[in-house]
């Protein structure tokens, strides 16, 4: 009597493995899945980056703008000159209670390299702060700090103006990045002490 011993033809396919077919097509579905995560992935980051350059124009926008407004509500006199594309506001500023305690603030717009703003304090004692150069602009001694960079004027407006004496103007958009929306900044300031002598900072 002959017994025939059965081929379990299931362990054999198990044992077998993947095909070359099976092998090309789970690769290249594992392909078109990662190329999705890496978009996935590179999208994020580009919109990460985005909202954080945005965030950093907006708060030095606000800084900009927080820092003139005090400077001219606290003076008892401001000076806005142009020159070409640069414009200079000088503020004479109360210090304290008395119109003795004054310092001289300066607040600088060029439109070199992009646009930018400087800021620049000195006691009353030293020279009128004037229209910087370019090498002042950079040297580190100069007293002129970086206050904002990828300022434009808004319609080809000046960024600085004096509609009324004791009154200040500021109006500007910052450089944003491609896609966002523009940020126009705009406000206007009045000295509460605009009665007083102004000649302590500018002629």
């Amino acid at each position: 009597m002959t017994t025939r011993t059965g081929v379990d033809r299931t362990s054999v396919d198990e044992e077998r493995g993947f095909t070359l077919i099976e092998l090309l097509v789970y690769m290249a579905l594992s392909i078109i899945v990662l190329s999705l995560i890496g978009g996935v992935l590179i999208s994020t980051i580009a919109t990460s980056r985005s909202v954080a350059e945005l965030n950093r124009a907006t708060a030095a926008s606000q800084l900009v703008a927080s820092g003139i407004g005090s400077s001219v509500r606290n003076s008892v006199g401001t000076a806005v000159t142009a020159a070409g594309d640069t414009q200079l506001l000088v503020a004479t500023r109360l210090g304290g209670q008395t119109t003795a305690q004054v310092s001289c603030q300066a607040w600088f717009y060029t439109a070199a390299n992009g646009g930018a703003i400087y800021y620049r304090s000195q006691p009353t004692g030293a020279p009128y702060i004037s229209i910087p150069s370019p090498t002042e602009l950079a040297s580190t001694g100069s007293g002129w700090i970086g206050a904002a960079d990828g300022i434009l004027p808004v319609d080809g407006g000046p960024v600085f103006s004096s509609p009324t004496v004791g009154t200040v103007g500021l109006r500007f958009t910052s450089d944003t990045p491609p896609g966002s929306p523009e940020t126009i900044t705009s406000t206007s300031s009045t000295s509460r002490n605009a009665a007083a002598s102004p000649g302590a900072c500018f002629r």
